[in-house]
């Protein structure tokens, strides 16, 4: 509207290979954990992450939900390794030369994943996120975002607050908290909601999809971006 030019929406080219049919087990409900890529601020948004997750385990009810991180290569086995032994979490699963170790704290196991990124994303039924583009990829596949605003360079509050903008109602966020608890508390409530709407509200699920739709596009954006530009090619 600005430059008064003509704007075509084909689609995002990132989903693109998300779409691709995938085996989903629905035996378990999933909560695909996005700690973001970047080292050093990684490190911080795991700490907080599993300040959430022992939190969590207080509650029974999640000892029936599977947790997996999506993990970047430079974040390795031994980085997660030394965290949680300092945490006291147990080790249940070493599946490292297939790229997954599960631990388990009080209640709740989490599955520790590398090289799995699409997999996870595609089979869960929601998300925890600290990242970018990969929360857009949530969207775009009609999965409800809950952020955990961290302290930076790059996930902070108003990169969090630019993210709702543009992604839309369904980016959940805890905002009104004066501590690190309080923020914790807020959002293991509104995990507990998202888990209730999923499961109850078949609304919700067909709003997430039109959702979806609206901000990322449907199946097919690289062959309708690529006929376009080749089409205007052909007739300049």
């Amino acid at each position: 509207n600005q430059l008064k030019k003509e704007v075509f929406f084909y689609g995002n080219p990132f989903m693109e290979k998300l779409f691709i049919p995938k085996n989903h087990d629905n035996q378990f409900f999933e909560i695909a954990l996005l700690p973001g890529s970047r080292l050093p601020e990684l490190l911080n948004n795991m700490s907080l992450m599993l300040d959430l997750l022992e939190n969590i385990s207080k509650n029974k009810y999640f000892r029936n939900i599977r947790f997996k991180f999506a993990l970047v290569n430079d974040f390795n086995y031994e980085h997660v390794a030394q965290i949680l032994d300092k945490r006291e979490w147990e080790l249940l699963n070493n599946k490292i030369e297939v790229g997954n170790i599960t631990y388990k704290y009080k209640s709740i196991s989490v599955d520790f994943c590398w090289n799995s990124f699409e997999k996870i994303l595609c089979n869960s039924n929601m998300v925890i996120s600290m990242a970018g583009t990969a929360a857009e990829q949530a969207i775009g596949l009609a999965k409800p975002v809950i952020q955990v605003i961290g302290g930076g360079p790059q996930f902070t509050k108003s990169f969090a607050d630019a993210q709702r903008r543009l992604l839309g109602e369904f980016v959940f966020c805890a905002l009104n908290y004066k501590t690190k608890q309080q923020q914790i508390d807020q959002t293991v409530l509104l995990i507990l909601k998202t888990i209730y709407l999923i499961k109850l509200d078949s609304s919700f699920i067909l709003s997430c999809k039109k959702n979806a739709k609206e901000r990322l596009g449907e199946r097919g954006s690289v062959l309708k971006l690529s006929s376009d530009i080749y089409n205007r090619i052909l007739n300049d």
